[in-house]
């Protein structure tokens, strides 16, 4: 699981590196992610478009809050969207730092996911939604088990 989580990282990292024009378009989009009434921070939210598109990713900050960005543009572009919530814990504290869990012992450098799987994948998630040409910064995405 780790495995993939970095290598999502390092796509995504090369994508935006490649693409060196600003993405026009894109309308201000954000809100809040809890998780049985808990507001999550660390976790990565993306927003997959339905048929031709770019994604747009955020990382959720204190409170559960979260604004998207694609490529280099504050926002996301008008369309529906697949949405996926997936936050990794690392070591037995729930250190969420994957340096922390390098330097310490083999059950230290262990991951687990913290929110429910069905939330992680764009197959299995149920959160969709349409992105008005307007722009929309109160989504709130209530999660559970």
């Amino acid at each position: 699981m780790r495995l993939r989580y970095m290598l999502g990282l390092i796509g995504l990292a090369l994508l935006v590196g490649c693409n060196s024009a600003s993405v026009s378009g894109t309308v201000p989009v954000g809100g809040k992610v809890t998780y049985k009434g808990t507001p999550i921070e660390g976790a990565i939210i993306t927003f997959v478009p339905e048929g031709n598109g770019r994604p747009a990713t955020a990382t959720t900050m204190a409170g559960g809050a979260f604004s998207l960005m694609t490529v280099d543009a504050s926002g996301a572009m008008p369309g529906k969207y697949k949405v996926t919530v997936d936050k990794v814990v690392y070591g037995a504290a729930g250190s969420s730092s994957m340096e922390a869990a390098s330097t310490g012992n083999a059950a230290e450098g262990q991951s687990k996911r913290a929110l429910p799987a069905k939330y992680a994948e764009v197959a299995s998630t149920p959160l969709a939604l349409e992105v008005p040409s307007s722009g929309n910064k109160g989504i709130d995405f209530e999660l559970a088990d």
